[in-house]
């Protein structure tokens, strides 16, 4: 079993879910259940602080695209930020760090 540790937090550009564990098909419910309670005003925009992530599987890129997804429907942005490590081989493998980095993340350059 995974343990996942999520902190969320409000900035003025929206909110900030800090997730701490690994990112895998037993605790990424935890992870979509946070990002389906934050509350957050049209076009606003959600980041994911990924620093304490050490490891990512295909279900919890999947939950990311699916939240993407979600909040560019309703005019909203996901941003993931400081990715490291095996999720960051994990988006760049699958081509997934056009979708969900900063442009000026170094890897998109």
């Amino acid at each position: 079993m995974s343990d996942l540790i999520l902190t969320t937090h409000e900035d003025p550009d929206g909110m900030i879910i800090t997730v701490a564990g690994e990112l895998d098909f037993t605790s990424c419910h935890h992870l979509e259940i946070a990002a389906c309670q934050a509350v957050l005003p049209d076009g606003a925009l959600l980041r994911i602080d990924m620093s304490h992530v050490t490891c990512m599987d295909s279900s919890g890129l999947n939950l990311l695209l699916m939240l993407r997804r979600r909040l560019v429907d309703i005019g909203g942005r996901l941003l993931l930020i400081s990715v490291q490590g095996v999720p960051m081989q994990v988006l760049i493998l699958t081509g997934a760090e056009t979708l969900l980095l900063p442009a000026d993340t170094p890897s998109r350059r």
